[in-house]
């Protein structure tokens, strides 16, 4: 029989484990959004020049429109990529694990105990289909 030692010991790697997993997969999503930028900011510097040359040349401001959209988005991938956006987001699904759990809600017999499920549902789930043709349902067309 285990002691209780090594169950608890178990467990904290377990739990160790996951945080690692937790971490590598922010971490991922960091250097992805690093990556992206790479490209994005490149297009939206050239983009910009265009677009200010199109500016002197037409004197029309709507030639400028298309910078708004594009800077906010070069804000939102440095925001996630250089400052604490990871930080907030966590402590946003946090607050939503904490004081919103009915919005994430997952009915235990999906990942509790699929043997039950399927006693309870296999019968609706197994019914026979009544098997149709698709020329018989269909109206003839000349």
């Amino acid at each position: 029989m285990i002691s209780q030692a090594v169950k608890d010991e178990m467990t904290s790697l377990q739990q160790e484990a996951a945080r690692k997993m937790v971490q590598r997969q922010m971490a991922m999503q960091v250097a992805s959004v690093r990556e992206r930028l790479e490209w994005f900011a490149p297009f939206l510097a050239s983009s910009a020049t265009f677009l200010v040359l199109g500016y002197r040349k037409t004197r029309s401001s709507v030639v400028l429109y298309p910078l708004v959209p594009m800077c906010f988005a070069l804000c939102y991938q440095v925001d996630f990529a250089f400052g604490n956006k990871t930080n907030r987001i966590k402590n946003i699904a946090e607050d939503i694990m904490r004081n919103e759990g009915h919005l994430i809600y997952v009915p235990e017999w999906h990942y509790n105990e699929p043997p039950q499920a399927k006693l309870r549902w296999g019968p609706l789930l197994s019914r026979p289909r009544p098997h149709t043709n698709a020329h018989e349902s269909e109206p003839e067309r000349r």
